[in-house]
C-alpha cells in the first residue's frame, strides 16, 4: 500500500480525534498570538561594537538633515587595492543617478 494510501486510510479513521487536534491547534493560536504580537517589534538596533553603527553616527554627525531618512549604503571594494577609479565614479554617479530617477529620492552628493 503506498504511504498515501495509508494517510488516506489514517485520516478516514481518525477523522474525529484529527479535527480535535486542529481546534486544539487553533485555540492555542488565538490564545497566543496576542502575546506573541506584544512581545516582538520591528525596531532594530544596531550594536554600538559594529561597523554598521559607525557608518550611521557618521551619517548622523555630517548630515544630520537627513537621520531620520533611509539609509542606503553602498559600499564598492577594489580586489586591486587601488583607490577611486574613474569607472568606478561613473558607476557611483550612473546608480545615484538611476535611484533618484526611479525611486524619485533626493541624495546629498558630495564629490
Amino acid at each position: 500500500m503506498k504511504i498515501i494510501e495509508r494517510y488516506h486510510l489514517f485520516l478516514k479513521k481518525n477523522k474525529i480525534y484529527v479535527l480535535i487536534f486542529w481546534i486544539i491547534v487553533l485555540g492555542f493560536g488565538i490564545w497566543l498570538t496576542p502575546k506573541f504580537i506584544n512581545s516582538t517589534s520591528s525596531d532594530f538596533n544596531v550594536p554600538e561594537d559594529t561597523p554598521s553603527y559607525i557608518a550611521n553616527s557618521i551619517l548622523e554627525t555630517e548630515f544630520s538633515r537627513i537621520a531620520n531618512e533611509t539609509t542606503i549604503v553602498v559600499v564598492i571594494y577594489n580586489e586591486n587595492g587601488t583607490s577611486l577609479t574613474s569607472e568606478i565614479r561613473d558607476f557611483c554617479y550612473n546608480l545615484s543617478t538611476e535611484i533618484m530617477t526611479s525611486f524619485k529620492i533626493y541624495f546629498l552628493i558630495q564629490q
